[in-house]
């Protein structure tokens, strides 16, 4: 009798591993998307409140020196915003190919299970199978066993 093949559920195994550590690193990605976006509408909110305090300030006094430092601070909030935006869409970017590579991964591993699923039936109907040319030749050597004594008178 042959035994199933385990080396298939091992190879099997190994594709839900893979599976489970893309499937991570797509709640990674997620996870440090919504970090950029909590720093992007920091980013915003400082820019806003800036800019409304140097909204007040100039309309008591204006000073060059202010002026030119609040030019400079608000390009650099400005570009603080930018850079958070490009990191936004790097980041959306990696997570679209780790969505892929999740997908991908699904369907092999479904694939396998799907093999493997039918390798297992076809051992079941090979072991059923031999399971009863084994019952039906014990039944047969009985029965010509027990024909062959019934013609016969004990003690010959």
């Amino acid at each position: 009798m042959k035994r199933f093949s385990f080396r298939l559920q091992t190879l099997l195994d190994m594709k839900r591993r893979r599976e489970e550590e893309l499937a991570r690193k797509v709640a990674e990605k997620n996870n440090e998307i919504i970090r950029a976006q909590q720093s992007l509408r920091e980013g915003r909110d400082r820019l806003s409140q800036f800019q409304a305090e140097e909204k007040r300030q100039r309309t008591t006094a204006l000073s060059a020196v202010l002026l030119r430092l609040s030019v400079v601070h608000r390009h650099t909030l400005q570009r603080d915003i930018e850079d958070h935006g490009r990191r936004i869409a790097k980041i959306r970017q990696e997570l679209q190919t780790a969505v892929q590579s999740l997908r991908e991964a699904k369907i092999e591993t479904r694939t396998l299970e799907i093999l493997r699923d039918k390798k297992r039936d076809q051992w079941k109907r090979d072991y059923a199978r031999e399971e009863q040319e084994f019952t039906d030749d014990v039944s047969q050597k009985g029965h010509i066993r027990k024909s062959k004594t019934a013609g016969a008178p004990y003690g010959r």
